[in-house]
């Protein structure tokens, strides 16, 4: 089959990093935290819940970065 006309390239490119995630409910200020820090059980502080994430983000990238240094990935 012959195809006519120019072609741009791709639209999007194909495994770049995502600045953020869209949330279901368009609620943003839920989506900032994991899940399970937004449980009214751990009568958890703003500041509780902002550090922690800040933790649990700075462990996610730390095991990403000995991934990449391994050379698994």
């Amino acid at each position: 089959m012959v195809r006519m006309g120019t072609f741009a390239g791709p639209s999007a490119s194909y495994g770049q990093p995502l600045s953020f995630i869209q949330p279901a409910d368009n609620d943003f200020s839920k989506a900032k935290y994991h899940p399970t820090f937004l449980d009214p059980r751990l009568k958890m502080t703003g500041k509780q819940r902002r550090d922690l994430q800040s933790d649990m983000n700075d462990l996610a990238g730390l095991l990403v970065l000995g991934r990449e240094k391994v050379g698994g990935g």
